[in-house]
């Protein structure tokens, strides 16, 4: 195929051909023979023109495109910010085309533009395409567009200034675009390709189909003529090119393909996308270079919990007006024996944190509020375990854990402080102890907040088994209301009882998670797994775990005592929520990049849905 340059005629296959080569050797594009120049005009001198080339791939899969490491497109990354694990979508109709267009080119979600599987319902009329957009505010805008799909291109180019389909012939498309390149004085150009999508639906979304990776080096070849096309325009010197090189839908999920992948980062391989956004003055910045992000301080915990009351006067309240859970230690499953080796794990909310240590009840000595106990009582007995409050301690009031067998108050070694830990920001946490009873070894016992190893110690039994007589506590024990001086306020949830020990690495995992599936490598070892969101006029504490140990709910406060709650929080990665999304870039982000970079700031009343991801180039309104 020709296209025309200047007054020559040139093959498209060359102008590939060249721009592989000039990308090959291990070099980094731009390198100083090939590089995007960035001598601009100085003050006084002719105005920089803002220029956006916008190329959306159809099929390319984020982690197979990183793999497969096509030349021109990892040479862009040099001077880029980008992501491997970007999204088409933020559910499953999102993942579809053409919806996933839809995205990508009006920067809503199929829920506003009501493009799903097709347009016959589109709401244009309040979610117009980006080229729509400019033709309405900014119709001074000159845009060209060409399409490999005859639907999006009648759909979602329709105003543009230049609008032309090669229906499924991506090298047209390319060839398109490299002479309006070398011609026109467009400030958007826009490029839609559609055969990795094709090769991906035939073979296998995957590197491993060599048809697949073969049409993802193809259009590859097609990038590197494009960005060879801005190079050679006579008029660079004076423009400032945006270059954005996008993906959207991938394969389905345990499609069957020989060779496709069965699972995603996503849960959904039809919906990890890339994203490019490259401009020579960018620095390099990759979003979540391996993982996608985690929800921790992204999404919403969103649940329910029983309120443990406080008192507020020592001896002065009913202890009947309090809440607990009582596990009981059935067939001695709470017992720790010689050999053992443990974990437990729980969230923890404090209320009104500043009412602790306020009374003067407290005095001089150590008070212990437990949290989470099978201990006797406050201070003369420790068989068995205590999470709690540790007040009048020299290090201030902490959290602490205690792990004992002995009947006086004073034993060497029996406690396991966690310093000045000590939460006052009313929100989630994370407490973890860990417990290993090696044979003839003394107890090791260790301490962890939000996942973090915060103190351990170790001390040895006077016999073989800690058996303590009472029932393992959630909550304030009955104990607690007669004895002991006034106590805060304070939500537990995710209880966890495991008889395995944990490594740092895997309690730095499992700490924050909000649930464990049958499916789990240790879940076999998971003896109590209490979500404690059991709800009003509950009186059992449903165990998820295969012992099915249920406890008792002593709630006399009844509806009073059940809150519901959604926030983010320190100790706690839920499962994605609408927030969570917002993290990574998705579809509906793009158009914000070329709104921005071409002046027009998306008005607040157009109700969209993307957001602006700020780069290191921060010239970005003429």
């Amino acid at each position: 195929m020709n296209i025309i340059i200047g007054n020559k005629k040139l093959n498209l296959a060359v102008i590939v051909f060249a721009a592989f080569v000039a990308f090959s050797c291990n070099k980094i594009f731009p390198d100083d023979s090939n590089k995007l120049r960035d001598n601009y005009p100085p003050p006084g001198g002719a105005s920089v023109q803002k220029k956006v080339l916008y190329l959306i791939l159809d099929g390319a899969e984020g982690r197979e495109v990183d793999t497969i490491a096509p030349v021109n497109m990892t040479g862009m990354l040099k001077n880029a910010v980008y992501t491997t694990l970007a999204l088409s979508g933020t559910d499953s109709r999102d993942s579809l085309i053409p919806a996933s267009w839809a995205n990508m080119m009006t920067g809503a979600f199929s829920s506003k533009t009501r493009v799903v599987a097709g347009f016959d319902s589109a709401n244009f009329a309040g979610y117009p395409s980006l080229v729509t957009r400019f033709k309405t505010e900014r119709p001074q805008t000159r845009t060209v567009a060409f399409a490999a799909d005859k639907l999006f291109s009648d759909n979602l180019l329709k105003d543009a200034t230049v609008n032309t389909v090669s229906q499924n012939n991506d090298q047209q498309v390319a060839s398109n675009i490299v002479n309006a390149l070398n011609t026109d004085s467009a400030s958007l150009f826009i490029g839609q390709f559609n055969s990795i999508a094709k090769a991906g639906d035939a073979y296998g979304y995957t590197n491993r189909a060599q048809q697949y990776a073969d049409a993802v080096r193809a259009v590859d070849g097609y990038v590197g003529a494009t960005l060879a096309a801005i190079r050679a325009r006579k008029g660079y010197v004076n423009e400032d090119w945006l270059i954005i090189v996008a993906s959207n839908i991938n394969g389905n999920l345990n499609q069957g393909k020989k060779g496709a992948d069965s699972a995603s980062l996503y849960d959904d391989t039809r919906r990890n996308s890339f994203a490019i956004f490259y401009n020579k003055r960018f620095s390099p910045t990759k979003y979540w270079p391996t993982a996608p992000p985690p929800t921790l301080n992204f999404a919403n915990y969103t649940d329910s919990a029983l309120l443990y009351r406080g008192f507020s006067t020592k001896n002065a309240i009913n202890w009947s007006s309090g809440a607990r859970v009582e596990l009981p230690n059935t067939n001695g499953i709470y017992n720790i024996n010689q050999g053992d080796s443990l974990t437990i794990q729980f969230k923890i909310k404090i209320l009104n944190p500043s009412q602790v240590g306020q009374s003067p009840d407290v005095g001089a000595g150590h008070w212990c509020f437990p949290l989470v106990t099978s201990c006797n009582n406050n201070n003369s007995t420790y068989k068995g375990i205590c999470f709690a409050f540790d007040l009048g301690n020299k290090n201030g009031d902490v959290l602490t854990n205690i792990v004992g067998d002995t009947t006086s108050s004073v034993a060497s070694g029996n406690r396991v402080s966690a310093g000045s830990v000590y939460p006052k920001d009313v929100l989630w946490h994370n407490m973890t102890l860990t417990v290993a009873w090696p044979a003839g070894s003394p107890i090791q016992h260790t301490f962890y907040f939000d996942g973090a190893q915060r103190a351990q110690k170790s001390y040895k039994p006077g016999g073989t088994s800690i058996v303590s007589p009472n029932p393992l506590t959630i909550g304030y024990p009955a104990w607690a209301f007669s004895s002991m001086s006034p106590g805060v306020d304070f939500m537990i949830s995710d209880f966890r009882y495991w008889k395995t020990f944990m490594t740092p690495a895997q309690v730095a995992s499992y700490s924050c998670r909000t649930n464990i599936g049958p499916n789990d490598p240790l879940y076999p070892f998971l003896v109590t797994d209490l979500k404690l969101n059991d709800g009003n006029g509950a009186t059992i504490a449903k165990d998820r775990s295969s012992r099915h140990n249920d406890g008792k709910i002593f709630d006399y406060n009844n509806s009073k005592s059940w809150f519901s709650f959604s926030e983010p929080g320190p100790g706690v990665c839920p499962p994605p929520d609408q927030g969570y999304y917002k993290a990574s870039i998705r579809g509906v982000d793009l158009p914000f990049e070329v709104y921005t970079w071409l002046g027009l700031i998306p008005a607040v009343s157009w109700n969209l849905d993307g957001k602006y991801w700020s780069t290191p180039y921060t010239d970005v309104v003429p």
